[in-house]
């Protein structure tokens, strides 16, 4: 048996080479092996009894299920990410894990042995050229993750010099011996870890959260590339780890940066709802959470109050103290209505100056009751900034829906009606209406 032979043509179906040896359990056998190799490498020669086979292919292909099951999930997610945010280096991650896939599908045998049984397994070398790429694609990704335009000219040099590897190592298999493949594919794979740690500790200073994650996969990847090439030497012996250090290596490391992935998709998410200054929802979410209560209120007859808010003469602060003063001020003064609101309660800050509250299950009299506690927690409030003690007030208009028919258009209408008598009346008031549309 020889390792230049299709699947199908095998005398028992298997990835790795297999025959029979037709011996009686007491009778003594002489069986002889003949290998040859254009390089070196190490034979390992286990015998087994038909059950015991069964139960050892049972047991590898529930575990080659769960491998490639977990990177395919991995591939989708971050396509996924990727449609979201659009971010060129979120596709170069999915098909480093969709190369990783077919690089040890194509090792082990697994790909020829469902696609294509009928190829022989290694004469193409194609798992040389899904090695290869799949290293020069993990670089890329993090290249264009982790590494800013200002990077100084050695980093950009080590990444080119990977890149200029990647393509000979890429090539190199259709015109030479698999011998000098697999020597560019070892040499790449030791050389891109300069430049990837080096990205990922940049990234880490830059602080981006995820260089943490691909950082610390990195570094796994690589203690389990090393225990699996010292087992290639002799040095550690073959068992159930150091057998399948590579592939739990690549597969821990893809898990942890995709743990990154999603928490730099969490935090895009976060951020996209969210006011920058004052930590509060934003004008935009604000109407998606408005419209659902005001459906919720109709939906079961109950009524819903809104609350819009002023900083009064919030100019002069700004005039006065200057602009990063009345940033402190707009800071604050969220912290004290938000801490002064139920848990069920909503507030954003519309933009500016002007906040509104979302009060469910709230009629106009206890609304009115709300606004009036928020505007004395704020007449309270004392803001240090600097040697300066700055106190402002708020003016408040309180609208409610009618359970029967309303908009968040009329809401705002008519709450912007009784801010603006609240304003008329000397500010620092809270006035109320209810509304119907």
């Amino acid at each position: 048996m020889i390792d230049d032979e299709a699947f199908a043509a095998s005398l028992i179906p298997d990835k790795t080479p297999l025959f029979v040896i037709n011996s009686q359990a007491s009778q003594h056998s002489d069986v002889y092996l003949r290998v040859q190799t254009s390089g070196t490498m190490r034979f390992p020669i286990k015998i087994w009894s038909f059950n015991s086979y069964i139960k050892y292919k049972n047991r590898y292909n529930l575990f080659a299920g769960v491998y490639y099951g977990i990177l395919t999930v991995l591939f989708f997610i971050t396509f996924v990410i990727f449609f979201y945010h659009r971010l060129h280096s979120y596709v170069c991650f999915a098909m480093f894990v969709l190369s990783a896939g077919i690089f040890f599908s194509l090792q082990d045998g697994t790909f020829f042995e469902i696609t294509c049984p009928e190829i022989i397994r290694w004469k193409y070398n194609i798992y040389i050229f899904a090695g290869t790429m799949s290293i020069v694609i993990l670089t890329k990704f993090v290249y264009e993750l982790f590494v800013p335009k200002t990077v100084t000219l050695y980093l950009r040099l080590m990444y080119y010099i990977v890149f200029c590897m990647g393509i000979l190592a890429t090539i190199a298999p259709f015109f030479f011996e698999t011998s000098v493949g697999l020597l560019l594919l070892s040499i790449l794979s030791m050389a891109s870890f300069v430049p990837n740690f080096v990205a990922g500790v940049i990234g880490i200073r830059a602080g981006k959260k995820s260089a943490i994650y691909f950082l610390a996969g990195l570094l796994f990847l690589m203690t389990s590339i090393t225990v699996f090439t010292l087992r290639g030497f002799g040095v550690l012996p073959v068992n159930v780890v150091t057998l399948y250090a590579k592939d739990a290596g690549v597969l821990v490391m893809i898990l942890i940066t995709s743990i990154g992935i999603v928490d730099v998709f969490s935090n895009y998410r976060i951020q996209s709802i969210t006011d920058s200054l004052t930590g509060l929802v934003n004008r935009r979410y604000f109407f998606d959470l408005a419209q659902k209560e005001i459906d919720r209120s109709i939906r079961y007859g109950s009524k819903m109050s809104l609350i819009l808010i002023d900083v009064d003469y919030f100019k002069k602060i700004n005039d006065k103290y200057g602009h990063s003063a009345g940033d402190r001020v707009l800071y604050e003064l969220a912290l004290n209505l938000k801490s002064g609101l139920r848990s069920i309660d909503n507030i954003a800050r519309l933009g500016g100056e002007e906040f509104v509250c979302v009060l469910p299950d709230t009629n106009l009299s206890r609304g009115l009751i709300v606004a009036e506690r928020l505007r004395k927690k704020v007449e309270a409030m004392e803001v240090v900034y600097d040697k300066y003690l700055i106190k402002c007030t708020i003016s408040a208009g309180v609208a409610v829906s009618d359970p029967d028919q309303c908009s968040i258009g009329s809401l705002l209408e008519t709450s912007d009606m009784a801010l603006y008598r609240a304003k008329r009346a000397g500010r620092n008031m809270v006035f109320g209406k209810e509304t119907a549309d």
